[in-house]
């Protein structure tokens, strides 16, 4: 991901926006820290798009249904001198 300094935007805009859409974010900065990032439409989709609900993704698992055996070992624990 390349840095651009805010100041220098305005001149290189479609640079910028070019190299987005290449498919790689470009990140701006302001006195050295990350102000902006500027992503690929298709990626911010993605990213923003709604996923399954945990609940869903445990229902859809190939476990789903599955007996597990929950019981807990109730044997003592040895001890041990410190």
């Amino acid at each position: 991901m390349k840095k651009w300094q805010l100041q220098n935007i305005k001149a290189k805009l479609i640079a910028l926006v070019k190299q987005a859409s290449r498919g790689k974010p470009e990140q701006t900065t302001a006195k050295e820290r990350a102000e902006i990032v500027i992503l690929p439409a298709k990626r911010y989709v993605d990213l923003t798009s709604s996923k399954i609900s945990l609940v869903e993704f445990l229902r859809n698992s190939p476990l789903y249904g599955a007996e597990l055996d929950l019981e807990r070992n109730q044997t003592p624990c040895r001890d041990i001198e410190l």
